[in-house]
């Protein structure tokens, strides 16, 4: 696992952890809990994307940082959906050929849609509250999720999900059909 994606969990945990604290916990920490743990996995698959598509030495490093920058939360809400539901777009099945979408990236690509939605509750919906469990059950999807990545990130339907994430919105703007010139 990647060190910032390690540091934004542990940080998610610290945040949710409210041992000792007499009376409610802070909201604020609540918030940045719930947000961090989702920023965590976030960081995860784009830096994941980036190594599979640009290679992992230190003289790739500014490059791998371009390709992460070019991911958008907006790709992998919708990449994420699609393989959540075992219904890619049909690019993205094309790509996958014969590749079955393992379980274990159902539950991440689900988690992750899920916990954006939760991140931009915590980070903008400034009149709902959330409570300790809220942010105890963040850390718990994304660690799981964590888990779950080590176990299939070798895995053929990755490779794809992976490019999915860095190409997707170009794809969606590409595939019209080239008219022979008359």
């Amino acid at each position: 696992m990647r060190r910032l994606a390690i540091n934004l969990l542990n940080v998610a945990k610290d945040l949710a952890d409210t041992h000792g604290m007499s009376g409610r916990p802070q909201n604020a920490k609540l918030r940045r809990s719930i947000s961090t743990a989702y920023y965590s996995l976030f960081s995860l698959l784009v830096e994941d994307a980036a190594i599979a598509m640009v290679g992992s030495g230190n003289n790739k490093k500014d490059l791998r940082g371009y390709v992460m920058r070019a991911i958008s939360h907006e790709a992998i809400r919708d990449v994420c959906k699609g393989f959540a539901n075992k219904n890619p777009d049909d690019k993205i099945k094309r790509a996958l050929g014969k590749h079955v979408i393992p379980d274990d990236l159902v539950d991440i690509a689900t988690i992750c849609h899920d916990r954006q939605y939760w991140r931009h509750e915590a980070d903008y919906n400034f009149i709902r509250s959330f409570s300790k469990t809220d942010a105890e059950n963040a850390y718990e999807e994304v660690e799981r999720a964590h888990r779950k990545w080590q176990a299939v990130k070798d895995d053929e339907a990755i490779k794809v999900f992976l490019a999915a994430l860095v190409v997707y919105k170009l794809s969606q703007k590409s595939g019209s059909i080239i008219k022979k010139p008359q």
